[in-house]
């Protein structure tokens, strides 16, 4: 009959093993009680019984350092019975290291290491379990019958590395969310909007989904501390650091949150993190926002939107991959179509399937009713409007322009202005889903401007594919891309960190999928990333040129508004500095090389990462 113990402190795992049948429990802090007393007596007692145990969870913390008692770990260890298994419970613990293991092969006693893992805002968690397989296999009904178990590996440290993982991923990223939509909200991005779009893009993760909605909503949730939270950088930095991995994005949150338990204090947890990145973007008095933007759904994204009027004439200036991939859909909305670009190459391709090619962009702008615009920068649309033969005096009255370049909202703002005073409007329209979304029918357009001149394109750009988004005035759909692509990079990059140092210390691919996607962790990135090293295929048909472009707009826009966004900063000049070595027309894909992450795997191997 196996016979189980635990000795520890009450809580978490007190709790869980409290179903077990005949538990020995004792508490090695009440051996520190006066020598001589009833609870002294009693804690020795217990202790002798439990280390008489086949299975003996240990969970001891500070407990070892008890005075004037101090319980003592290597007489522990020695007076363990052979075959029994050792369930460390204290993963951060320097003293349970290899060379603890084989010491206690020498007593032949197995040792594995636990810990626990669960999603955002659930109750139910996985135990994560690494170390000797015969002892995982021997302890393994106990531990399916207080919860779901996974096997993390042969490494005593396995189990407490992805559950490391998963925090960084998790702590980092929720500090990404409240920096990016601090930023959102000094640009007059109302939450619901932001989160919205968020959602539906590559910047989508479990704090996106489940915390922003609520944020600065009234009362405060149950959560970590921020002390422990920074225990838990410090362990996987510590870890990093052991392995040789670089991890400047995790030490910049363990930066600011070290920063946050400074200012609140005793007791301060993840909640007052909204409080302190608020303040320091200058968006809250006391704990609310300064100003409450309204939604717009309820001004625009209801209307019936199925009947419209007579199919216009439409011009498209730019067909690289994602201008192309929008022409190509803007085909099946226009009475005609007129394209105009650079390469000759590209503008036969849209003939072919139905277009006019333009002999140039003054004679486009003078026969179409909306022109579209899909070009690499801001500067680049206004010089096809403003610059040396630029279309804008060619424009009537009640033309509109439609820019679906991703730009500075500041250009766009300035842009609008000079066209509404020829009468013609301008609607910044980027989008989101890339080349794929396009043709898949999902995209998600994200649009500023003149309301009147909005409700004319949105059905156009509704049957162009997917999903169309209205944020408020000019400029408003370039920060709420902005938005998306701070997090959607950042993201990115915290993924990276992980992986490299899931790679340096030998975790499975398929176990860190298993795991991270049902945990507070999960990211868009995160699956696309594993993706990309499961297929070898691309994440995104992206140049790091137009990621870094997008990361400098993110930091300029910042600087704007006063908002510091460190973390996406810390991004940009790490995307700057993998420019600088792999050169800028690399796709975004080649930064996993600089972390030294695989491109390639193979499940039949059951490969390491």
């Amino acid at each position: 009959m196996i016979s189980v113990a635990y000795i520890g402190p009450s809580g978490d795992w007190a709790n869980r093993l409290e179903c077990l049948p005949e538990l020995t429990r004792c508490n090695p802090s009440e051996a520190g009680t006066a020598p001589g007393g009833g609870g002294h007596r009693r804690a020795l007692v217990a202790i002798e019984q439990a280390l008489g145990c086949n299975i003996v969870f240990l969970r001891l913390g500070e407990a070892d350092k008890a005075e004037p008692a101090k319980f003592d770990r290597e007489e522990c260890l020695s007076r363990l019975s052979p075959g029994t298994v050792l369930v460390d419970l204290d993963g951060e613990a320097n003293w349970w290291s290899e060379e603890a293991e084989l010491r206690l092969k020498q007593h032949d006693v197995l040792f594995i290491s636990a810990t626990t893992i669960r999603d955002l805002g659930s109750e139910v968690s996985t135990v994560l379990i690494s170390g000797h397989q015969d002892a995982y296999a021997k302890a393994l009904p106990i531990l399916q019958a207080i919860d779901s178990v996974v096997y993390c590996g042969p490494r005593l440290v396995h189990a407490h590395a992805v559950a490391l993982m998963n925090q960084t991923m998790y702590l980092t990223g929720r500090l990404l969310n409240l920096e990016s939509v601090a930023m959102g909200f000094r640009a007059g991005l109302a939450l619901a909007d932001m989160v919205e779009a968020i959602n539906l893009s590559s910047g989508r993760s479990r704090i996106s989904e489940k915390l922003l909605p609520v944020l600065y909503k009234d009362g405060r949730t149950s959560e970590q501390s921020l002390t422990s939270a920074i225990g838990d950088l410090n362990r996987m930095i510590d870890l990093g650091t052991a392995l040789g991995v670089p991890m400047p994005l995790t030490t910049h949150t363990r930066s600011l949150l070290t920063m946050g338990a400074n200012m609140v204090g005793a007791g301060a947890d993840l909640n007052d993190m909204h409080t302190v990145i608020g303040s320091m973007a200058g968006i809250l008095v006391g704990k609310q926002p300064v100003e409450v933007v309204p939604s717009h759904r309820s001004e625009l994204f209801d209307r019936d939107v199925s009947s419209t009027t007579q199919a216009p004439i439409i011009g498209y200036v730019g067909l690289g991959t994602m201008g192309a991939a929008l022409a190509r859909q803007a085909l099946s909305v226009a009475s005609e179509l007129y394209v105009f670009d650079v390469s000759q190459a590209r503008v036969r391709q849209l003939v072919e399937m139905g277009a006019f090619a333009a002999s140039d962009i003054l004679t486009l702008a003078r026969k179409c009713d909306v022109i579209m615009l899909c070009v690499p920068t801001s500067k680049d649309v206004q010089n096809i409007l403003f610059g040396e033969r630029g279309i804008a005096d060619e424009l009537r009255t009640g033309k509109i322009v439609v820019d679906q370049t991703t730009g500075s909202p500041f250009d766009t703002r300035m842009m609008a202005e000079k066209l509404r005073e020829r009468g013609v409007a301008l609607i910044d329209a980027p989008v989101t889903g890339g080349p794929k979304g396009a043709a898949e029918g999902t995209l998600v357009t994200l649009c500023g401007g003149d309301p009147t001149a909005y409700a004319v394109v949105e059905p156009l750009l509704q049957r162009m594919g997917g999903k169309v988004s209205y944020f408020g005035p000019s400029g408003s759909g370039q920060a709420a891309k902005l938005v998306k692509n701070a997090l959607g990079a950042s993201n990115r990059i915290i993924v990276y960190e992980s992986l490299a140092l899931a790679s340096k210390i030998g975790l499975r691919l398929d176990l860190l999928d298993h795991v991270i996607e049902r945990s507070s962790g999960w990211t868009a990135g995160f699956r696309r990333v594993i993706a990309a090293i499961r297929t070898g295929k691309p994440t995104a048909d992206v140049k790091l040129a137009w990621y870094v472009k997008d990361l400098v707009l993110v930091s300029q826009m910042a600087s704007a508004f006063c908002v510091p966004m460190s973390l996406a900063n810390t991004v940009r000049a790490r995307v700057e500095a993998a420019q600088n070595v792999l050169g800028a027309n690399v796709n975004v894909d080649a930064l996993a090389a600089l972390f030294k992450i695989p491109l390639t795997y193979s499940e039949e191997k059951n490969e390491t990462i």
